[in-house]
């Protein structure tokens, strides 16, 4: 909608009139109108709309966004319940094979260390389980914290449910929150907008009001103030200004979706530090 204000309006467009700058819509206006289900009304000769199908397509975009409410509420929990059915249905079937390895690995030993038994009647599925070298250090890693999720996903089911409503909440909670801290901008760009007619009304416009030749002079004057406060009040304060608030709202607002701090401390993947770590347990 941003390209389509830049591209479609314009002060040079005089037929037809509803793409000319006076018609020019507000984006910010049609999204608050999108949450309120509501419309404002327009001058004489001016579009309501964009393009005929964007009611339409605000509404479905609002029904989506209240669809994934339920979904975020009930995804997680559901896919626990799901998961925990099939690792039930399947440990049997692992229990089983590490029986049957374990049982294998104490035959073969009994073959190798009995006389009277031949080593040629092994065949090389029993011999590559009663020889397999020990576990890898890497795998080793790994199993662990494959383990060390599975622990966290037995949790009672209730819990997953607490945890995960809770969580739904906070998000929803702070999506607004968020949404709303980001009209200080807007608010930026109103006050921009007074100072900027502040400065014209009550220094610039002051030099163009004599028509005398030391009016003409007065007018290097006022230009010279209009100049240095345009620069230091509307570039460099505002400027300023509009930068920390930007940068608050993407470390805050933005870096919040994607960052949780949980206490544990980085650690770089390496496997100089795992191989260690295994040397020294040995």
């Amino acid at each position: 909608m941003m390209f389509m204000k830049w591209f479609w309006y314009s002060c040079e467009q005089t037929s037809p009139t509803e793409y000319g700058s006076s018609c020019a819509p507000s984006v910010l206006i049609y999204f608050i109108n999108m949450m309120l289900f509501k419309e404002n009304p327009v001058q004489t000769g001016c579009n309501l709309y964009m393009f005929k199908t964007q009611p339409f397509i605000q509404k479905i975009l609002v029904f989506v966004s209240l669809a994934c409410i339920p979904v975020l509420l009930l995804g997680k929990p559901l896919y626990v319940t799901l998961t925990r059915k099939r690792n039930q249905k399947t440990k049997p079937t692992q229990q089983r094979k590490t029986e049957n390895h374990s049982s294998v690995r104490k035959q073969v030993s009994f073959r190798l260390h009995d006389e009277d038994s031949p080593a040629d009647t092994l065949t090389e599925d029993d011999a590559s389980i009663a020889f397999e070298d020990e576990e890898d250090p890497l795998q080793k890693y790994l199993r662990e914290l494959h383990e060390q999720k599975t622990e966290e996903q037995e949790e009672p089911i209730s819990e997953v449910f607490i945890h995960q409503a809770i969580h739904t909440i906070e998000y929803v909670l702070s999506t607004i929150s968020h949404t709303a801290s980001y009209l200080r901008l807007w608010a930026l760009s109103l006050a921009h907008a007074q100072l900027s007619e502040v400065l014209w009304q009550m220094v610039f416009q002051l030099g163009l009001k004599s028509n005398s030749f030391v009016g003409a002079l007065k007018m290097f004057a006022f230009f010279a103030a209009w100049a240095g406060g345009t620069v230091a009040i509307l570039i460099l304060m505002e400027g300023l200004s509009a930068f920390l608030h930007t940068l608050r709202l993407h470390w805050v607002e933005f870096m919040s979706k994607f960052y949780t701090g949980l206490g544990y401390p980085f650690e770089p993947f390496s496997l100089r530090d795992i191989f260690e770590k295994e040397r020294e347990e040995k």
